[in-house]
């Protein structure tokens, strides 16, 4: 707009120049704040991702030491299972070997006793041999005497 051309006094006219003026620094002004408020919600905003960031790498850092954490006892847990399976297996085979001596010192004792039968049966049959030759030497002796005396 024109203001000159208008037929306002002139002490309005500057009143008018003066508001306009205000108006143009208050919006000048309010635009500046507008900028300012928006600069500081963005500076908050990338503190916030940059704080959101940084709890989820130490979130992520706590997953992986829990992991770690994890894996390792995991490995204590297989290593011991390990151990009481060879240490069964161990005892398995001391058992089994105690079994099988135990079958063997059977055995042995039967033999032993078979071999003592066989033993007395062989000494009896030797009394038994010597006595047959003993008669048949009394009665070769008696047949002797019997034909000496005719």
């Amino acid at each position: 707009t024109n203001i000159d051309s208008l037929q306002i006094p002139s002490s309005d006219v500057e009143k008018m120049r003066k508001i306009m003026e205000e108006a143009k620094t208050k919006k000048s002004t309010h635009q500046v704040q507008r900028i300012k408020e928006l600069e500081e919600l963005e500076r908050q905003e990338e503190m916030r991702l940059q704080q959101e960031r940084q709890e989820q790498q130490r979130q992520r850092a706590i997953r992986v030491k829990e992991l770690e954490e994890f894996e390792r006892q995991e490995e204590i847990r297989l290593q011991q299972e390990r151990q009481e399976k060879q240490r069964r297996l161990e005892q398995s085979k001391r058992q089994e070997k105690q079994r099988q001596r135990a079958i063997r010192a059977k055995e042995l004792e039967e033999l032993k006793r078979q071999e003592e039968i066989r033993l007395q049966q062989e000494r009896q049959e030797q009394q038994r041999q010597r006595a047959i030759r003993v008669k048949e030497l009394e009665e070769f002796e008696r047949q002797e005497e019997i034909r000496l005396q005719q």
